[in-house]
């Protein structure tokens, strides 16, 4: 991927993320793609992953990307983030 493509796809990731659109999110991803994830288990293809996005939303509604910072530097990008999410203890934030 070029540079400026990764920077389009990371901004639809944001602006998807600021919606709360799991669909939108999950398009995102090719239909083959596996998630691993600590707090979501092992996920394959975009309805799947979808539905993971859509758990994370239902549970943490008010969601939010507080700051991101997306480092592209030859071929490995970094994206880092700071995110809240409120549930059921409002004072939990995750960075």
């Amino acid at each position: 991927m070029t540079r400026q493509e990764i920077e389009v796809v990371f901004s639809r990731m944001r602006e998807a993320l600021v919606r709360l659109d799991a669909d939108a999110l999950a398009s995102l991803h090719t239909e083959t793609c596996v998630v691993d994830s600590p707090a979501g288990g092992t996920h394959s293809g975009r309805a799947a992953i979808a539905n993971v996005y859509r758990g994370w939303f239902a549970a943490f509604p008010d969601f939010k990307v507080l700051s991101d910072e997306l480092v592209i530097e030859g071929d490995p990008f970094h994206s880092h983030n700071q995110l809240s999410r409120y549930g059921p203890r409002d004072d939990m934030t995750c960075l």
